[in-house]
């Protein structure tokens, strides 16, 4: 399979990864880890972001669309509705990536504690955000939306609630 980039931004690729259990490292070849420790994050990685996602592999079957090469703790499928609000929290470790496949939503962002208005990026369909941990966010969705979370951690409900720290609304006031 020459040719085949891997999936995820070029801002991504080269980071490692945090996990429950043993230090793993991944190989270089597959484009994502340096061969580190699982956690260290790279300073580019410290903002949210919108992620490049590589073309679709298309034959006669159809089409295979990667949307991420790195270990996952857990996958969910969110639905929203127009207007609602969700997040307005941080994590302390965990991390994320938020692909749109219906929808959109407006995704505020601003490092933890910071008294500065939140800067947001526009998530429409096809599009996939990056979240860092340690960074304050809220999703106002500007649209019916289907949207999945890819995070570093496990979602369990304990797991969860002892990474996530809620914060006042960092959405503007319309």
């Amino acid at each position: 399979m020459q040719g085949i980039q891997p999936a995820g931004c070029a801002r991504c690729r080269n980071r490692t990864y945090r996990t429950y259990g043993p230090t793993v490292s991944r190989p270089k070849t597959n484009g994502i880890a340096n061969g580190g420790p699982f956690g260290d994050i790279k300073p580019s990685m410290r903002e949210s972001h919108l992620t490049d996602i590589r073309p679709p592999f298309t034959d006669p079957r159809g089409q295979i669309l990667n949307l991420l090469d790195l270990p996952i703790g857990s996958v969910s499928l969110i639905t929203s509705v127009k207007g609602a609000v969700r997040a307005n929290h941080y994590h302390k470790t965990d991390w994320h990536y938020c692909y749109m496949e219906k929808g959109s939503m407006d995704y505020y962002y601003r490092p933890v504690g910071a008294k500065k208005p939140a800067q947001y990026i526009r998530v429409e369909e096809g599009k996939m955000v990056y979240t860092p941990s340690m960074e304050e966010h809220a999703m106002v969705f500007t649209s019916d939306a289907v949207m999945w979370c890819f995070a570093g951690n496990p979602r369990t409900s304990k797991d969860y609630e002892s990474d996530t720290v809620r914060v006042p609304s960092i959405v503007p006031a319309v």
